[in-house]
């Protein structure tokens, strides 16, 4: 069979982890298949070794939304056609064709499309207008697509509310910890910003609206006299979003440099000594499909504080401690609340050790599964 991947846009963040581990899997469990990997240039997936008779087509038009629009509907069309697939498979929610050409399927990977806007008010107006125009788009797009992917039964079902889309036709295609991260505690070091004489929580994300970064100065502001000894450690850079450069400016403004420390982003082989040495993972965001990150904070034997929605009940359970992501009494509470509570943060520990068992998936794993509705798509 022949499979077109169409990866244009999966070059950052989570959807550049599933990309390219999902294109790293194939030559070992789809030898048999032919791909035609539409993808970024400069992310890696040129150098993948991949089955017999297949081939990458680089995208080079960077974040230009205007390019990336004309390649969608102009270059990668062409692109399609010279190989002449069985299915085409857009693994980051945009890129297929408005075409009965071919038989095609989708991951949804974008939760705002079926999440109500009160999960990224915080967002710019361009932001706004550009998802209000993309739900049009994909709903336009959803005519022709015969399979669609979601990240978690909670995604599948707000996906067929949203879209009204057949529930038999929407299958499960999970994250994977990326092995990247996996090191044994014995050969990890203490970075510097860790001090024993702190509380320390890790916030793991690069700087997006629906993280809900803002939410740490409401936080501190109002209750630093509560919060004695704890610091929130981030990774973000002022270049990732419009409102980076302020909510950094307002760490500074505010003097909170004691209590919100950020690090910058960090490379793969870094997060496990952050994990390890950190108390809590500390995640107030409003929007996710799956997280790999609450899993990460599983394996690495670190307790979870996270927001109390549908997402992150789903998948963390009893390994987490829940709070209003909107209302910064509730989340100093229970910052102090697991903070003064050694025996609720040991039972966290142990009920995420157990819950992560039932979400371990390799990315070989992941990718045969769906490899094996591809080709029920395609008989």
């Amino acid at each position: 069979m022949k499979i077109a991947l169409l990866c244009r846009n999966l070059h950052t963040a989570g959807g550049y982890v599933v990309g390219i581990n999902f294109v790293r899997s194939l030559a070992k469990v789809a030898p048999e298949h032919q791909f035609m990997i539409i993808a970024p240039v400069d992310a890696g997936y040129e150098k993948v070794n991949l089955p017999k008779g297949s081939d990458v087509y680089l995208y080079r038009g960077g974040s230009s939304r205007v390019k990336q629009w004309n390649f969608d509907r102009y270059e990668a069309p062409k692109v399609i056609d010279k190989f002449k697939p069985d299915i085409v498979f857009a693994l980051g929610t945009f890129g297929g064709l408005f075409s009965n050409s071919y038989k095609q399927a989708v991951l949804v990977d974008r939760p705002q499309l079926f999440y109500p806007s009160k999960h990224f008010k915080k967002e710019t107006l361009r932001f706004k207008f550009e998802e209000a125009f993309l739900k049009i788009y994909f709903r336009r797009f959803l005519k022709y697509t015969q399979l669609v992917f979601c990240q978690t039964p909670v995604a599948r079902d707000r996906f067929h509310r949203v879209f009204e889309y057949d529930l038999g036709s929407i299958k499960i295609m999970p994250n994977a910890v990326s092995e990247l991260v996996y090191a044994a505690r014995s050969e990890i070091s203490r970075p510097g910003v860790f001090s024993s004489d702190y509380f320390n929580m890790f916030f793991l994300t690069k700087f997006y609206a629906h993280k809900n970064l803002e939410v740490l100065i409401d936080v501190f502001r109002k209750y630093r006299d509560k919060l004695v000894n704890v610091r929130c450690i981030i990774t973000i850079e002022a270049q990732q979003h419009p409102n980076a450069e302020k909510f950094l400016k307002n760490i500074q403004k505010f003097n909170l440099q004691k209590y919100i420390v950020n690090v910058g982003p960090l490379k793969q082989n870094e997060i496990a000594e952050y994990f390890y040495n950190s108390d809590v993972l500390f995640f107030p965001t409003l929007l996710e499909s799956f997280s790999g990150t609450y899993l990460e904070a599983m394996h690495f034997g670190v307790p979870i504080l996270t927001s109390d929605l549908d997402f992150a009940r789903y998948i963390c359970g009893d390994a987490a401690l829940y709070f209003n992501p909107w209302q910064p009494a509730d989340i100093a509470d229970k910052i102090l609340k697991l903070k003064n509570n050694p025996d609720l943060k040991n039972e966290l520990i142990q009920n995420g050790a157990n819950r992560r068992k039932t979400f371990v998936k390799t990315w070989e794993q992941v990718t045969t599964d769906a490899i094996k509705e591809l080709e029920i798509l395609g008989s």
